[in-house]
């Protein structure tokens, strides 16, 4: 069995190439998300006795907490997805580099031919196993990496359409022109952050 040059150097290739989106990815562009904000009423609204304003604050809060807790969600998703895309990645190289620096090149030059065919049997069907187990959990990275990015994007969408759909329940109170139509949109409001 002989290798060649070209193995290693493709190896190193691999390995540099993936440190390199490991450094970029964690360093130069950002893996975590803000939680989109909603805004408070502040002193635009002074309550009053039959809706107090502690209990609009705590209303949006509430939705607050909601909109936080979808985007982190969306969140471990996305660094879950990056982990299984890196570690493809990984797994891909490895199959690369076994392959060449054990890819089967026969030298019969020590061997008899009945031995040397034996070899060669036996070295492929080891070789074909490791290769065959690899390439599955290769296989099974990239699902997983696509479909946790599936769910981040899911997530982070829900996140976006809870902060919206809170914001404009915010306006709508602050616009009531009675205390019922602001309490209705309060509910509205209530209702919307424990939908999760």
């Amino acid at each position: 069995m002989r290798q060649t040059i070209l193995v290693p150097i493709l190896g190193f290739m691999m390995l540099a190439t993936l440190a390199f989106w490991l450094f970029r990815s964690t360093t130069a562009s950002p893996t975590f998300r803000s939680a989109p904000e909603l805004i408070g009423v502040g002193n635009a609204f002074a309550g009053n006795p039959q809706l107090p304003q502690q209990k609009i604050d705590g209303a949006i809060e509430h939705a607050r907490s909601a909109i936080r807790h979808k985007n982190t969600i969306g969140n471990r998703y996305k660094l879950a997805s990056q982990v299984l895309r890196w570690l493809a990645f990984l797994i891909g190289s490895a199959i690369t580099v076994i392959a060449g620096f054990k890819g089967l090149v026969a030298t019969p030059d020590h061997l008899e031919p009945d031995k040397l065919i034996d070899k060669l049997k036996g070295d492929s069907m080891r070789l074909a196993r490791v290769i065959a187990v690899l390439g599955a959990f290769a296989a099974i990275c990239t699902s997983a990496q696509a479909s946790m990015l599936n769910e981040s994007v899911a997530s982070y969408k829900a996140a976006d359409d809870l902060q919206h759909q809170a914001a404009t329940l915010r306006k709508e109170i602050l616009d009531a022109t009675s205390v019922d139509e602001a309490r209705q949109y309060l509910d509205g409001l209530d209702t919307l952050a424990q939908r999760l």
